[in-house]
């Protein structure tokens, strides 16, 4: 189920970027960028910004705009990406309510043995 597909690819963001689950639950649409066509160095990866200054968000430490470049799996982006496809900037790239998604990050990270 789509349910499904978002968790796997929540938890395998959060283990491969080193997010926190509020990180995660707390992105937005517009925080996941592409890469950039004949970018410099770092640019030709996606990226996710956590806790973006314009929405005056603080991670846990206290900082702002942290940029995690999604340069493994390869696929990660791509798929992060559909998730996004058509749905407005502001809203959750994770689009799941609290109770099902714990339930689907249990099953998840047992299939995927992390």
């Amino acid at each position: 189920s789509m349910g499904h597909k978002t968790v796997a690819l929540m938890v395998i963001l959060g283990k491969e970027g080193y997010m926190r689950p509020m990180e995660m639950v707390n992105l937005k649409c517009e925080d996941l960028r592409a890469p950039v066509g004949g970018a410099q160095v770092g640019l030709q990866y996606y990226t996710v910004t956590v806790a973006p200054e314009d929405r005056f968000e603080r991670s846990k430490t206290g900082v702002s705009d942290d940029a995690i470049v999604l340069d493994r799996p390869d696929w990660l982006g791509p798929s992060l990406m559909e998730l996004k496809r058509g749905r407005a900037k502001l809203s959750p790239l994770f689009n799941l309510d609290l109770a099902s998604g714990i339930k689907l990050w249990d099953i998840a990270c047992h299939k995927l043995r992390v």
